[in-house]
């Protein structure tokens, strides 16, 4: 908007840039908490009325979007979906940290195609010239932004349900489980 009413500023685009960088990197430490999780995860056992609570819960949750850089065009102002992206949150407490962790995949390879396309405009907007760059239709980039928002917003919602479903399990078999925190120093 700045270039459009002649005062160009290049540095927000250098700025934003930068975040999307540390964006990537954080999202890379996620995947290695994830790694972490499913391990702990994988070497114990879960308590039976959670498991259960938490099966129950997740059989009955609606579907929901997935993330996926497939099935879904931006162009000028229309979004077309093709095919449907609903599917359950998973079956269990590993499926569902398994599919967050190949949503985050997902995730970090589109940034990675963003962050190259925010490279590519940066030397049009130094020079005032993104406007019309864009308005040309000759650069990806407004595709790349748009499908960055709204896997973000898929991601965000899709996880946090995840994660809204094991806690209900929890609070559904409370104090079953969690007879470890009156023996804990901690």
């Amino acid at each position: 908007m700045a270039e459009l009413t002649g005062r160009p500023q290049p540095q927000i685009f250098n700025t934003a840039l930068e975040r999307f960088e540390e964006a990537y990197t954080l999202m890379e430490k996620l995947d290695g908490k994830f790694v972490e999780l499913m391990a702990i995860d994988a070497s114990g056992k879960l308590h039976p009325l959670f498991g259960a609570a938490l099966t129950k819960i997740l059989s009955e949750h609606p579907s929901m979007e997935k993330v996926s850089m497939s099935g879904i065009r931006f162009a000028n102002i229309a979004q077309e979906r093709q095919g449907s992206r609903m599917v359950p949150l998973g079956k269990d407490l590993a499926a569902l940290m398994t599919e967050q962790r190949e949503d985050l995949v997902i995730m970090r390879r589109q940034l990675k195609e963003t962050i190259e396309a925010f490279r590519a405009v940066i030397p049009a907007a130094e020079k005032g010239q993104f406007a019309a760059l864009m308005l040309s239709g000759r650069a990806g980039f407004a595709d790349k932004i748009q499908q960055a928002v709204d896997l973000i917003e898929i991601y965000g919602l899709r996880y946090t349900r995840g994660c809204m479903t094991t806690i209900a399990a929890t609070m559904q078999v409370y104090p079953a489980g969690l007879e470890w925190l009156k023996n804990s120093s901690r």
